[in-house]
């Protein structure tokens, strides 16, 4: 299994004007999660080990003073210049901290999806992000200026969404029911209708490169082959079509799921109890039942425990889809040409 701390990429003046910061100094959050993270700095090895050598580096100083390990390291500064699809290619759940223009970290986040942040906009609870889990009754609204319910909750965020490129959808029962005598068809249809609404809410505005989504799920149990395929390559389609201005990639397995169900972006996660098929199709605020919702970012917490769960998670969905592409190849379905790499599954991407 690959690490599980989280990486921080930034380059060595950027990394000791941090220790400046007031935000970083007298806070709490930032120090600790460089504490739990795996910190990258975007120079020469031989730089770094002369630099290291010598007691009276800023990059030592730095370290020794909030009691940090040596650094990583990995030379591609230069290239990133030329090359900005390196920062996903590295790893897509990474921080970025670079001390570059307010408007060019607002390109890099809004074309490639990543967490950026400079020196001058850093905050102790920068990367923190917690809107804790709220129960809903069965029937029950949720109001706002939305048509739906998870546009609605949302809209109730005191953060707005981390960026992102990439999403992992597990939920067993996103089209079935265990109720036999509820029309397949019906129930395939108001799944549908749930995580399409659920994308359209989170998906950005902008972005430079595809989207990635993958849902993980039982088969709906309808009988007739034909009219199956049709509803699925009908929901392929519409996802496809949720963004105008940049291409998303759908990816859609369909064997026995996790059983726990969870939805994981780069950054962050919708956490739900009773599955994310919530709403009523015919009044998209309404829950059809007792349901609960919440959103944290893996960084709510200094421990990097979140950020773990999330890494083992997508390694456990990810042996699996190995398995069903070898075994099963009729229970995967994909809008792309050949066989489809979620950015998320390292492992399937190399």
């Amino acid at each position: 299994m690959q690490s599980t701390k989280i990486s921080i990429y930034t380059e060595r003046y950027t990394l000791v004007r941090l220790g400046l910061n007031a935000e970083f100094k007298n806070g709490r959050i930032l120090k600790q999660l460089f504490k739990n993270a795996n910190i990258i700095l975007m120079m020469a090895k031989e730089e770094l080990d002369g630099l290291w050598e010598d007691s009276e580096s800023d990059i030592r100083k730095f370290c020794e003073a909030n009691d940090l390990p040596k650094p990583d390291c990995d030379d591609f500064w230069e290239d990133l210049r030329t090359r900005p699809l390196l920062c996903i290619e590295k790893d897509p759940t990474a921080l970025w901290i670079l001390d570059i223009s307010d408007e060019n970290i607002k390109r890099f986040r809004e074309y490639l999806g990543i967490w950026m942040v400079n020196t001058s906009q850093i905050k102790d609870d920068a990367f923190s992000l917690e809107h804790k889990s709220k129960i809903y009754r069965r029937e029950e609204c949720i109001p706002g200026s939305k048509d739906n319910g998870y546009g609605n909750f949302f809209n109730t965020m005191d953060k707005p969404f981390p960026p992102m490129n990439s999403i992992v959808l597990n939920d067993r029962f996103l089209f079935v029911v265990e109720n036999d005598e509820i029309d397949p068809t019906k129930v395939f249809n108001w799944g549908a209708k749930n995580v399409l609404s659920l994308f359209n809410e989170v998906l950005p505005e902008k972005l430079g490169v595809p989207f990635h989504i993958f849902i993980y799920a039982f088969p709906p149990k309808i009988k007739n082959h034909d009219e199956k395929l049709k509803l699925i390559d009908e929901l392929c389609d519409k996802i496809k079509k949720l963004r105008e201005n940049y291409e998303i990639e759908v990816e859609l397995v369909l064997r026995r799921a996790e059983h726990e169900r969870f939805f994981l972006s780069n950054y962050f996660q919708i956490t739900v109890d009773l599955g994310y098929n919530t709403f009523n199709v015919n009044s998209m605020t309404k829950l059809i039942k007792k349901n609960s919702l919440g959103i944290q970012s893996y960084l709510r917490n200094t421990s990097g425990i979140d950020y773990e769960n999330m890494k083992i998670r997508l390694e456990d969905i990810q042996n699996e889809i190995i398995d069903e592409r070898r075994k099963n190849k009729g229970n995967v379905f994909t809008t792309h040409e050949t066989t489809f790499h979620n950015r998320l599954f390292p492992n399937l991407c190399n």
